[in-house]
C-alpha cells in the first residue's frame, strides 16, 4: 500500500502545481489542456504512421498497415490525398471537438462535479479510466455499424 500512497502524493502534488499554474481557471483545466493533450498525441502518432506510408520503412510495421495491401509502391499516399485527409482531421479537431469538449465541461458544471483540490484515490481513478474506455468502445462500435 505504500506504493499507492506515494503515487497518490505525487499525483496530488502534480495536480496542485498544474492548478496553481493555471490560476484555477476551470476552462483552461477542463477544455484547453485536454485539447492540447489530444492534439499532441494524435499528431505525434499520426506523423509516425504517415512517415511509414510515405517511406515504407520500417518494414516490420508496413505489414500491419490496413490501407490497400495490393499497393506495393511507396509513397502509398499522395500529396493531394494527404491534404484532403489532413484538412478533414483539422476540421474534426477544431469545429467538432472543441465545442464537444466545452459542452461536456458545461454539462459537468450543470450536473455538479467535485472541483476540490484533492484528486480521487488512484484505484478509483484507474477504475474510472477503464469504465470510460469501455463505454467509448461500445459507443464507437454502435455508431460505426
Amino acid at each position: 500500500m505504500e506504493a499507492w500512497e506515494a503515487f497518490e502524493k505525487w499525483e496530488n502534488e502534480a495536480w496542485f502545481s498544474l492548478y496553481k499554474s493555471c490560476n484555477g481557471n476551470e476552462v483552461v483545466l477542463n477544455v484547453i489542456i485536454p485539447l492540447i493533450i489530444m492534439l499532441s498525441v494524435y499528431w505525434s502518432v499520426g506523423a509516425l504512421f504517415t512517415l511509414v506510408d510515405i517511406t515504407g520503412k520500417p518494414h516490420f510495421i508496413t505489414k500491419y498497415k490496413i490501407p490497400d495491401p495490393t499497393v506495393t509502391k511507396y509513397p502509398r499516399i499522395t500529396e493531394p490525398r494527404f491534404r484532403v485527409v489532413a484538412t478533414q482531421v483539422l476540421f474534426n479537431q477544431t469545429v467538432i471537438a472543441i465545442p464537444v469538449i466545452y459542452f461536456c465541461y458545461a454539462l459537468r458544471n450543470y450536473y455538479g462535479y467535485d472541483r476540490g483540490m484533492k484528486l480521487p484515490k488512484p484505484h478509483i481513478f484507474v477504475f474510472n479510466i477503464i469504465a470510460q474506455i469501455l463505454a467509448e468502445e461500445v459507443f464507437f462500435y454502435y455508431s460505426h455499424r
